[in-house]
């Protein structure tokens, strides 16, 4: 499992103006498999107060330097066991690569000057990559309200897609070698992508912001321009998986921003936490992520599509749209998605539970569409799978295009 897993990693991918996690080409998390029930504390959806023990975070797009011998010294499992509000039983999650470096951050707004609280604990950040959709198991969609310094918005959130750790740093090689692996007062962070509600009663209004952070000699004006991730106070396990590390999930959550900022000077920082020591390349300056509250306001559905062709290779470039099972012309569209490199996208928030016609609205070039399928999601929250067959152009004897909904 674990060279499978670690054969599908990717690079995390900036678009301007907003984060564009591309995994597998789809912006999608993942888990492999339901994980035994954990020892975690009970879930609690009310709203959360705030705490100032949570610094503001800016973060960096990152990659693992090399050794003085050519090897990476990061060396993280191919998965480990997570648990947090969202998924309380417990899930497992693939590990890919690198893809930031956090730093706390003074920020000042509107005059208000909110102070780091504790400057040894930074947080390095790795994928977690889309597997096969055979190995995989999907988190439900949830509607989430979100309030924090800049005001409060609700939101739909979607797959996770990084896993943060406490980490030390160093400016200075070596790497830290301190006994304790990762630095006390400081959780893990499971990041998932977030959807703006259109219904949304309010909208975050961030003002102008000075920032200030261990790599900045001086504060640097940014702006915060898109929230796109939610990241929830998470327990982890590395193998073997016996039982859950304790964590409050009542604890802070983090709201991340997109950043329109001036250039930082690039570096080379050296970091430690459990996944290992080692050297890394600080680039772009990319989220800030601010402390935040959360509240459930609604549980909902969600419809994973995976395409491929006769040969069982995943397909790019397929449109899917989700209709009302009772909509039988298909005139009023709830949801649409697009399949990445990995053959696979998702269509949320969808009402649950419910039945719903997909139809393939945009086969990939060259490929004959499927026909439509009828999906059913059973719970709230819930999530249902479907699978699209299309034919190449001369496709082998006896290829239909055709489908499997779960």
């Amino acid at each position: 499992m674990t060279k499978k897993i670690r054969s599908l990693h990717r690079r995390v991918l900036v678009g301007t103006g907003a984060l564009v996690i591309a995994i597998s080409g789809a912006v999608v998390g993942t888990q492999i498999g339901a994980g035994a029930p954990l020892a975690a504390p009970a879930r609690a959806d009310a709203h959360l107060t705030a705490t100032t023990t949570l610094d503001h975070f800016t973060c960096y797009l990152a990659t693992a330097a090399k050794s003085s011998t050519g090897a990476a010294t990061f060396a993280p499992p191919g998965a480990v066991e997570l648990a947090n509000q969202f998924a309380p039983k417990g899930l497992y999650a693939a590990i890919g690569t690198l893809a930031f470096h956090c730093n706390p951050v003074q920020k000042t707004a509107n005059g208000v000057v909110t102070k780091i609280t504790n400057p040894a604990a930074h947080l390095l950040c790795w994928t977690t990559p889309q597997v096969a959709a055979t190995a995989a198991t999907t988190q439900p969609s949830y509607r989430v309200a979100i309030t924090n310094q800049f005001g409060s918005e609700v939101f739909d959130t979607l797959q996770p897609v990084l896993l943060c750790l406490p980490t030390w740093k160093s400016l200075t090689p070596p790497p830290p070698n301190n006994t304790q692996v990762q630095p006390p007062g400081l959780d893990h962070f499971l990041c998932y992508t977030v959807k703006e509600d259109p219904n949304s009663p309010s909208a975050f209004t961030p003002p102008p912001l000075l920032l200030q952070d261990q790599f900045m000699p001086k504060p640097v004006k940014a702006t915060a321009v898109t929230p796109n991730l939610l990241c929830l106070p998470t327990a982890k396990n590395l193998s073997p998986l016996t039982g859950a590390v304790p964590t409050n999930f009542n604890d802070p959550h983090l709201m991340c921003f997109s950043l329109k900022v001036g250039a930082v000077r690039a570096r080379t920082v050296y970091d430690q936490n459990q996944f290992g020591a080692g050297a890394v390349a600080i680039k772009k300056l990319q989220e800030l992520c601010v402390p935040s509250t959360k509240e459930v306001t609604s549980a909902g559905g969600q419809i994973v599509v995976t395409k491929t062709d006769e040969a069982g290779i995943p397909l790019m470039g397929a449109t899917f749209t989700a209709y009302a099972s009772s909509d039988v012309t298909k005139t009023t569209p709830l949801g649409t998605c697009t399949t990445g490199a990995a053959g696979v996208c998702t269509i949320a928030p969808l009402a649950a539970p419910d039945s719903y016609i997909v139809s393939e609205t945009t086969a990939p070039p060259t490929y004959t569409g499927s026909p439509d399928q009828v999906v059913t999601i059973s719970t709230s929250p819930g999530v249902a799978s479907v699978t699209f067959t299309d034919c190449q152009p001369s496709p082998v004897a006896g290829c239909t295009p055709a489908g499997t909904a779960t």
